[in-house]
């Protein structure tokens, strides 16, 4: 696509981007946004269960997230790669900041059971949260592409992604300064 087509990251043309001059908002913006909110919520329209899944895994999949680079800075803390700057918040390397984070992961790995739990007892196709269902395939399509053939042709993969990054800035600077 054209670099003209974007207008602040997205492909309308500045459609979306237009603020009304009764309100001074973006009203187009507003209302696509609440369309796009509801429609989850018309999936429990047609399926509960899929519902049900869909708003586990959503919780599931935020609470992950953020216990992702905790475990991470935990574990790498001596790697030499690895340059650990602490934001405003910090409570070190202590004992209070490892007990701290070692509750998150805990209680995030906890929660992320209780979530995948099915709501209703009988367990049965209707009533099983199959949240728990994605998430593992998800992690374990994860794991394979970091570790499967894919990777062992190129073996540092993030070296990998960081070049394609560093390529695309590259590219659009370089577009800027040719087109002003």
């Amino acid at each position: 696509m054209k670099r003209e087509t974007y207008h602040a990251g997205f492909p309308d043309n500045g459609y979306f981007g237009h603020v009304s001059k009764w309100t001074h908002t973006p009203l187009r913006a507003i209302w696509l946004t609440t369309f796009l909110s509801v429609l989850p919520g018309l999936l429990d329209f047609a399926s509960p269960v899929a519902a049900n899944a869909l708003f586990s895994l959503t919780a599931m999949a935020l609470d992950i997230s953020y216990t992702i680079p905790i475990a991470l800075r935990r574990i790498y803390r001596h790697h030499p790669e690895v340059q650990f700057k602490p934001g405003p918040f910090y409570l070190g390397d202590g004992l209070l900041g490892w007990a701290v984070n070692l509750n998150c992961i805990i209680w995030t790995l906890f929660i992320s059971v209780i979530f995948s739990l099915p709501t209703y007892l009988p367990v049965t196709s209707n009533t099983m949260n199959y949240a728990s269902v994605i998430t593992g395939s998800v992690l374990l399509l994860a794991m394979y592409v970091c570790s499967g053939p894919a990777s062992q042709a190129d073996t540092n993969l993030s070296s990998l992604s960081q070049d394609l990054v560093l390529r695309r800035v590259c590219d659009c600077v370089h577009h800027k300064t040719l087109n002003g």
